[in-house]
């Protein structure tokens, strides 16, 4: 029997036999009230934006497109490792929530903007990264033990998965800093709905599934930037804005130009970083003091830890 499937079943068996998953709604360290079984249901909707992209990188691509992209053999080899991973990550989740009583999530209909193959690997990256953001937010928020070890695994998997492409495809860190960068329901669902087209009717609302903050659109011309996004009205016209950047499990705040939307990062970003707008220039960056974000940077570093840039400057 292949490992998969032996991991399968006993992961299966182990959830569904372990302390119940607290069917009630449990007050946690949040202002919102959810159960296990509800941050489950939110890290299999998000497996599925994976597994869907890796399905559609096995019907479409080769190992021809790999040799003709000038990549080695074996990276399709690994491509077809990391879809399997993917793979079962849905299959698992899906399984345990069914021997469970609980009807999943299915998979929506989704778009990805890739026209080759590179538009895929950068793709599959950032889903990586963004899935290891999501899974090390959800492990904290899961109550039960057993829960919480199988999601802590999914996420050392997508960690892992990340680190081989930057390091071995991309050349680049394999890590972004000392800490995984865990984001919250709100924040991930913002990054994930760029992926969604539509859902069924009678789709769950998990975890507040369809709010989203706006999206801020970053022009870089590093170390500087200029920021797009809605500007505030009501009670938050006309205050200070401030630049979040969410990394590791640090939150360093920068002050917009009120004039030019205009920001100079700060020098301690490294790898993978998320920027948010906030109307606070300090402390806990929560839902209700966002206005718009994340939005995905990256600051690729060599072995030295100096950052990588192209021509021009940038990262």
């Amino acid at each position: 029997m292949r490992f998969a499937q032996v991991f399968s079943a006993l992961a299966v068996a182990s959830l569904a036999c372990a302390s119940p998953l607290k069917r009630s709604p449990v007050k946690r360290a949040t202002t919102t009230n959810f159960t296990d079984i509800d941050v489950v249901q939110y890290g299999l909707s998000l497996e599925h934006i994976e597994a869907e992209l890796f399905r559609q990188f096995k019907a479409n691509f080769t190992s021809d497109d790999f040799k003709n992209g000038g990549y080695p053999d074996f990276y399709y080899g690994r491509y077809q490792q990391l879809a399997n991973n993917e793979e079962t990550h849905t299959v698992v989740l899906t399984a345990a929530l069914e021997a469970l009583g609980i009807e999943p999530v299915v998979v929506c209909n989704y778009t990805y903007p890739i026209n080759n193959l590179d538009d895929f690997i950068n793709l599959s990256h950032t889903l990586d990264n963004a899935g290891s953001s999501a899974w090390a937010y959800a492990a904290a928020n899961i109550q039960d033990p057993t829960i919480s070890a199988l999601a802590t695994s999914i996420l050392g998997t997508e960690a892992r998965h990340a680190s081989w492409v930057a390091s071995t495809v991309f050349h680049q860190n394999p890590w972004n800093s000392p800490f995984e960068t865990p984001l919250n329901f709100r924040q991930l669902y913002t990054i994930a709905k760029a992926f969604i087209v539509s859902c069924p009717a009678d789709f769950p609302n998990i975890l507040g599934y369809g709010e989203t903050f706006p999206h801020v659109d970053v022009n870089v011309s590093y170390p500087n930037a200029t920021l797009t996004f809605p500007q505030p009205s009501g009670s938050n016209a006309g205050q200070p804005l401030f630049a979040a950047f969410i990394q590791g499990v640090n939150t360093t705040y920068v002050p917009i130009d009120a004039s030019t939307n205009s920001i100079t990062f700060p020098d301690t970003l490294t790898g993978y970083a998320y920027i948010l707008v906030s109307t606070q220039g300090e402390g806990e960056l929560l839902d209700n003091n966002t206005l718009a974000g994340p939005t995905i940077l990256t600051f690729p570093f060599d072995a030295a830890g100096a950052l990588i840039t192209d021509e021009a400057g940038n990262t």
